[in-house]
């Protein structure tokens, strides 16, 4: 059940930049949390059957939760912003979701999108001064 309750979670905060923003614009603070097995399994994530939860901090100083639940082949998926304009379009991008994860060979079993404001499990503190840091470029 993808729904099942998870007490360990392996977690990793990173700085994201939109595409369209330019270089020398704020970068926004984002979190990872990936559902890790009970101690009894030695803290192994079970990529067959785990949560992903990514939070994006926007530069309204909202946040945006994509939470995803994989059980086999199927996956949950709840989308939580306090933006009706983000709901929306996580609506829109539905049908460009559900044929990408079936090319994976997953079938999305169920998705919500909920206009409310999600639980932030922890915030990254923007650095100051200028640092050059190294980027990656991850499109999907």
């Amino acid at each position: 059940e993808p729904s099942r309750g998870y007490d360990e979670w392996a977690e990793i905060g990173f700085m994201i930049q939109s595409t369209t923003q330019k270089a020398d614009e704020k970068f926004s603070s984002a979190r990872l949390r990936i559902a890790r097995e009970p101690k009894e399994a030695a803290n192994k994530i079970n990529p067959a059957n785990t949560r992903l939860i990514l939070q994006v901090d926007l530069q309204s100083g909202e946040t945006v939760e994509v939470d995803l639940a994989l059980a086999g082949k199927q996956i949950k998926t709840l989308v939580k912003s306090p933006d009706l304009a983000w709901c929306e379009q996580a609506q829109i991008e539905l049908p460009s979701l559900t044929e990408a994860l079936n090319e994976l060979g997953y079938t999305l079993k169920d998705f919500q999108v909920d206009v409310e404001t999600p639980q932030p499990f922890s915030r990254l503190q923007h650095g100051t001064g200028n640092i050059n840091l190294m980027t990656v470029n991850i499109e999907i």
